[in-house]
């Protein structure tokens, strides 16, 4: 080769976007391009005459290097992925291609090593792989069923939430590739109400807009939130489905409005019921100071002020009652006697009413029951408004009670007007408001409350001769 030739090869090598380098058959090198000084940072004066030893990393052993030499030496090309250093220490990662040098007579004269500098493309991958596997780990862990789909509404990836929510017996790898309007043609029975379903996903896929607040019952009685997004695509664009079992937070969120609602009641109830049993003891207070000189004794009148009063402090200890029972989602139950219950509740009422009668039978079952500190609270109030809505000059109460097989019945029977027949089912409910329009039925309604809560039932019927009976029945703890 003439000087003008070799001038025009080492002008055209410098132009070569990658780190060249060329050895004599011993691998002594003989020649580098720019690119390799800009890759490596040795200049060509410092590595010529040196073997590419020099680029050494340390990561391959003397058997790679062997069979390196060995086929080229043996004519063929060598390609690898290599880990060199370079002058300042840093690694650098090539793809490397050794190629031998021959001479007319096909005799190998040296070598050519042409180096393409892969090493941010080496980290790109890397650091794509690492982000694969962290989605793909979000995917399968994530508490939400997720579901992608491509232009052709072929399904790109699903995790095993959703497979889970719809109860598909299949690992999620095995649904890639079904066609997504055909699955969903196939589950969409699991909904209450299929057609709304489906009709759902056309409106959806037609109008093509981000939806992040649909809601779905399902035919077990399950709730799920769904969000649907499209997302663009090389050709065309592909959807996202997003489902959640939101039953949990449905109950939490009813829970909350009965509550409210429950708390409103009772607010309301307090407020009209209270100033009522007030404005009966100021009048009677006034009646009293009236006729404090006369001939009148004022008795009378001081007893139904008293009693007034009574009714507007047991309201008070109701509301609190009823309060609890609305407000505490984790009651704890345990053994109470029912016997030594139902005599602790009439004797508080006999001495809250003087002017009644009231009595219970002996002996008592001595049995227990799973209740808690407000089961006083049943008998109480039924006690009272017993009591309260009297028309006799001397309200006359009798509690009874028996076992049988794993139930405690408790009956609470009056001799006053009694309840007529259409109003029996509706005096334990939150909007009655009593025996007679004087009462309140806040007390009732916290006695079924409390009944309900201890798995038992609580009734009304007639008494005999007038009157009205109370029956709770209550299951043992034994």
């Amino acid at each position: 080769m003439n000087s003008s030739s070799e001038n025009q090869l080492r002008a055209a090598l410098n132009q070569a976007g990658h780190a060249i380098y060329i050895t004599d058959i011993d691998g002594t090198i003989q020649y580098v391009n720019t690119a390799f000084e800009e890759v490596f940072g040795y200049s060509a004066d410092e590595v010529i005459g040196t073997t590419p030893a020099l680029l050494s990393s340390g990561e391959y052993d003397d058997d790679f290097y062997q069979d390196l030499w060995e086929t080229i030496l043996d004519g063929e090309t060598w390609h690898h992925e290599m880990v060199d250093r370079t002058k300042a220490g840093e690694e650098v990662i090539l793809d490397q291609t050794i190629s031998p040098i021959k001479t007319a007579d096909d005799e190998i004269e040296g070598f050519v090593a042409i180096n393409k500098d892969i090493t941010d493309k080496k980290h790109r991958e890397e650091e794509l792989t690492w982000t694969n596997t962290v989605l793909s780990s979000l995917l399968a862990n994530l508490p939400i069923g997720v579901l992608v789909e491509d232009a052709n509404r072929d399904i790109l990836t699903v995790n095993q939430t959703f497979c889970d929510l719809f109860d598909i017996d299949a690992p999620p790898e095995a649904l890639i590739g079904h066609d997504c309007a055909e699955a969903a043609e196939n589950t969409k029975d699991q909904f209450a109400d299929p057609g709304r379903f489906v009709t759902r996903n056309e409106e959806l896929l037609e109008r093509r807009e981000p939806d992040l607040e649909d809601e779905f019952v399902m035919a077990d009685g399950r709730t799920l939130s769904r969000s649907y997004v499209p997302y663009p695509l090389p050709e065309g664009s592909g959807n996202l489905w997003l489902y959640q079992d939101i039953t949990q937070q449905k109950t939490y969120e009813q829970r909350l409005t009965e509550q409210r609602d429950e708390l409103n009641t009772l607010n309301q109830v307090l407020r009209h019921d209270i100033r009522n049993d007030l404005q009966v003891v100021t009048g009677y207070l006034d009646l009293l100071t009236e006729y404090i000189d006369g001939d009148h004794d004022g008795r009378e009148y001081m007893d139904r002020a008293l009693d007034s009063s009574a009714n507007a402090i047991e309201l008070t200890r109701t509301a609190r009652d009823l309060a609890d029972v609305m407000l505490q989602d984790d009651r704890e139950f345990t053994r109470v006697p029912i016997a030594a219950t139902i005599v602790s509740e009439v004797e508080a009422v006999r001495s809250a009413y003087p002017r009644a009668d009231v009595s219970y039978d002996k002996p008592l079952p001595e049995r227990d029951v799973l209740a808690d500190d407000l089961l006083g609270s049943v008998f109480r109030n039924i006690l009272k408004n017993a009591v309260q809505h009297n028309d006799k000059d001397v309200p006359t109460v009798a509690v009874s009670a028996h076992a049988a097989d794993q139930t405690v019945t408790v009956r609470v029977a009056d001799n006053g007007p009694g309840i007529p027949d259409d109003q029996k089912s509706e005096i334990f409910g939150k909007d009655t408001k009593g025996l007679d329009s004087d009462g309140t039925g806040i007390g009732l309604y916290l006695v079924e409350k409390l009944v309900t809560s201890y798995e038992g039932t609580v009734s009304v019927e007639d008494n005999t001769p007038t009157g009205t009976v109370c029956i709770v029945e209550l299951p043992t703890a034994e």
